[in-house]
């Protein structure tokens, strides 16, 4: 039997065209056995619509993480609440194209979450690829955990890594999201080298990949746009 493809969303926006987004609306489907060709081209629509009528909507693919290459991910980013309110799917346009969404027998609708920036200072257009680390503070230690996380940002960035941070909103546990981002798989690896060659970094590490002293790992996966 093929293996059910998940389409999700999740935190980066390395692909987005508004680079200075710090809303996320997240959404989750799940494309049928069999249904893939049609799904892209709905997808893919959706996309053109966005574009053509001032939303900022970005696909990417999964490479790596639960559900490997079947997943991929719908992002829509806002620079603020009330832009969300002002344009989202506010032109005509999405009328029959919502319509088409929701009567076909290709997607099924598994979650909708949101998102918000943590540090406001989001990613760089020209980056390619999105390492993402998904944490859960323990309880009463949310203030250390967001401390340790950008802490662990300063030291990502200095060795060429963008870093974006950001917390899961409604619809979500609010969870939180360390999101690396590089241009390319060459800069990634030579990032990931020099990262784990930092002294300040092997001292902190533990903290997170070993102890979870502040904050209980839930998931990591890789993103990379599909066009």
């Amino acid at each position: 039997m093929k293996k059910l493809l998940f389409i999700t969303s999740l935190a980066c926006i390395f692909f987005a065209n508004n680079i200075f987004a710090v809303e996320m609306d997240v959404y989750v489907y799940k494309v049928k056995p069999g249904s893939l060709e049609e799904a892209l081209e709905i997808f893919q629509e959706g996309s053109s619509i966005a574009s053509e009528t001032g939303m900022n909507v970005a696909i990417a693919q999964q490479s790596s993480g639960k559900g490997g290459e079947l997943t991929y991910h719908w992002l829509e980013f806002y620079d603020s609440l009330e832009q969300r309110a002002e344009i989202r799917y506010a032109d005509p346009k999405w009328d029959a194209y919502t319509e088409k969404f929701y009567s076909s027998n290709a997607i099924d609708t598994v979650r909708t979450y949101s998102m918000t920036s943590l540090d406001e200072d989001i990613g760089d257009e020209n980056v390619a690829l999105a390492r993402v680390y998904v944490w859960d503070a323990k309880p009463n230690m949310y203030d250390e955990t967001i401390t340790a996380l950008f802490q662990a940002k300063e030291i990502f960035e200095k060795h060429g890594f963008v870093v974006d941070l950001w917390q899961q909103g409604v619809g979500s546990k609010h969870y939180l999201e360390f999101v690396m981002l590089s241009s390319s798989e060459e800069e990634q690896a030579q990032s990931i080298r020099s990262v784990n060659a930092d002294q300040d970094w092997i001292k902190m590490e533990p903290i997170w990949m070993k102890n979870e002293d502040v904050a209980r790992f839930v998931t990591s996966f890789e993103l990379s746009p599909i066009n």
